[in-house]
């Protein structure tokens, strides 16, 4: 958390948040993909899953006319987001579970450069899977749960079989879409984190988007 509260007082004010490598302008360009992909209309509910210093957040408040919530690690990062928007709520803390917020409460959950962390620095890999299911969790049927910037995510392989196994936890329908970061962000954010060397210093990495459906006893009968 150090490191990222450092992070966050170098980047915050300089509107880059905490990807240093990220102009001001390319990270609004993340935040239109991110919406866009994620299928976020005017007027709704978004949950940014380490939401930083909250450029996501000021998108969606000042571009979609949305509302968010917003949580992250950093304590520096969250109050800054916080005394820079409008209508949505910032929280720091663990994320990796979220019992304060209920079941499908919000219309869409985006995590950019943050989900991979419960992989990469924890410990069991069912970790990952587990802080996923909270996401799908408090999404709405219909709604999508976005994950970019995995410069450290599990194998694909991996995310394909948590993806089946929280269809068959939560008995909910999952369409999920699993694509290659090169070609996801390639004209977004060029080769400042996606590129064939950088695949080579991570390995590949994925952006994962799980579109979520009615529950399965419900479509069955």
């Amino acid at each position: 958390m150090v490191k990222y509260d450092g992070y966050a007082r170098k980047s915050c004010a300089k509107g880059k948040d905490l990807f240093a490598a990220l102009t001001s302008e390319e990270h609004a360009r993340v935040a239109e993909t991110i919406f866009r992909a994620a299928g976020v209309g005017r007027g709704q509910l978004v949950l940014d899953w380490g939401c930083g210093c909250g450029t996501k957040l000021r998108y969606l408040e000042e571009r979609l006319g949305g509302c968010g919530i917003g949580i992250d690690l950093s304590h520096v990062a969250a109050a800054f987001a916080q005394a820079h928007l409008n209508h949505s709520k910032v929280c720091s803390g663990d994320g990796s579970a979220l019992p304060w917020i209920p079941d499908g409460a919000v219309d869409h959950v985006v995590s950019f450069g943050s989900l991979y962390h419960l992989y990469y620095f924890a410990a069991p890999l069912e970790r990952y899977c587990n802080g996923l299911a909270e996401l799908v969790r408090v999404t709405r049927p219909g709604g999508t749960v976005f994950v970019g910037c995995n410069l450290h995510n599990p194998p694909e392989a991996y995310l394909r079989n948590c993806t089946l196994e929280l269809q068959r936890r939560m008995r909910v329908h999952l369409d999920v879409t699993i694509v290659r970061e090169w070609n996801f962000w390639n004209g977004t954010l060029g080769e400042a984190y996606f590129s064939p060397p950088q695949d080579k210093r991570h390995g590949p990495s994925h952006t994962l988007i799980v579109r979520k459906g009615g529950s399965i006893a419900a479509a069955a009968q």
